[in-house]
């Protein structure tokens, strides 16, 4: 299995979609040379966790995160790749907050430590488990059928 999570440091509050699609396009190019390398592997894109911005509002997630994370989600269909929304998987909007508070993550708000990977690694962990029984089942449930 081939994991590919990017974009974390790619964008900021301002970052629009021509700047997204720019960046997507450049790594359909890297799925492509990835299944070139190496037909055989499944690829799992994950997309960026969530990052946080202090401001006069307070701390918030970036407006840039949402948007790459739903252009990721398109990239991975369009190829035709397995996707993990990993924002989502942290918890989604101001998640990297709660970490930070927790010890999880680097006080710079956009960085996970050891432990927070831990915690991720344990929640993607339990995802791939519940995708592998589900695939059981359905086999099961095709093979009894024929």
């Amino acid at each position: 299995m081939i994991i590919l999570q990017f974009g974390l440091n790619v964008v900021d509050n301002k970052s629009g979609d021509a700047q997204c699609r720019h960046y997507i396009n450049r790594m359909k190019k890297v799925i492509e040379n990835m299944r070139e390398a190496f037909p055989e592997a499944g690829i799992v894109v994950f997309s960026c966790p969530d990052r946080v911005q202090r401001g006069a509002n307070g701390i918030h997630t970036l407006g840039g995160i949402k948007r790459l994370v739903g252009f990721q989600r398109v990239l991975a269909e369009e190829c035709g790749v397995a996707f993990l929304d990993l924002h989502k998987a942290m918890g989604g909007d101001d998640a990297m907050k709660g970490f930070v508070e927790k010890g999880l993550a680097a006080k710079d708000y956009t960085h996970m430590n050891f432990k927070g990977g831990k915690v991720i690694a344990e929640h993607i962990f339990k995802s791939i488990k519940a995708g592998i029984e589900n695939y059981r089942r359905e086999k099961e449930a095709e093979n009894q059928e024929q």
